[in-house]
């Protein structure tokens, strides 16, 4: 009953969860939806604090928050204010389902949300098919701000999935990356030197 209240509401509730894990040995998994966000307004508040009520930030002790990409099999994972160990990084979870059964994988992500995967996505496919182009050619071509952009190469150069070469007065040109090689028109010897 007192889920979506404060702490004090739900301290009873969280006194029985210490004790039932005490007693046994076991761990609690807590889940609750984000609150309605507000028309008009931005919520600035950390992911964890998004779950309804403060009650329940205040009893977990390792909350994750997560968040459904587009409409793939895929869930970003956002470790949020761990109290007794360092906060992991973000994970990206995909569900792949065959007949031979269900695959759930997860790998570390530099996504810091949906959109930002969303808009990784759409920059790995502008390069794939105009490599060599300039940051401001990419966000001219994608429609999008072009420090969003430049801030979405740098954590893709940073996962060394795209990469840049120099171009004149002091632009870059950016070029995907696959494995060893990259999909477009030049090479690198890995040195940051592209023949």
């Amino acid at each position: 009953a007192g889920v979506d209240q404060g702490p004090r509401d739900l301290q009873p509730f969280a006194r029985f969860l210490r004790l039932l894990m005490t007693c046994s040995g076991c761990a609690v998994l807590g889940l609750h939806h984000d609150v309605k966000p507000l028309a008009g307004v931005n919520d600035s508040r950390k992911r964890a604090h998004r779950a309804s009520g403060g009650g329940l930030f205040s009893i977990a002790d390792a909350p994750v928050h997560f968040e459904r990409v587009g409409d793939d099999p895929t869930v970003l994972l956002h470790p949020s204010g761990w109290k007794h160990s360092d906060t992991p990084g973000p994970l990206e979870t995909r569900l792949t389902v065959t007949d031979d059964g269900a695959t759930l994988t997860a790998v570390a992500t530099t996504s810091a949300s949906a959109s930002d995967r969303e808009l990784h996505a759409k920059i790995l496919d502008f390069v794939t098919g105009h490599p060599d182009t300039s940051g401001n050619k990419i966000a001219a071509g994608l429609r999008a701000r072009r420090e969003v952009v430049t801030r979405a190469l740098e954590d893709l150069a940073a996962a060394g999935q795209v990469d840049s070469r120099p171009g004149p007065r002091g632009a870059q040109f950016w070029f995907r990356l696959d494995g060893d090689r990259f999909r477009g028109a030049n090479a690198s010897d890995g040195s940051g030197q592209v023949s």
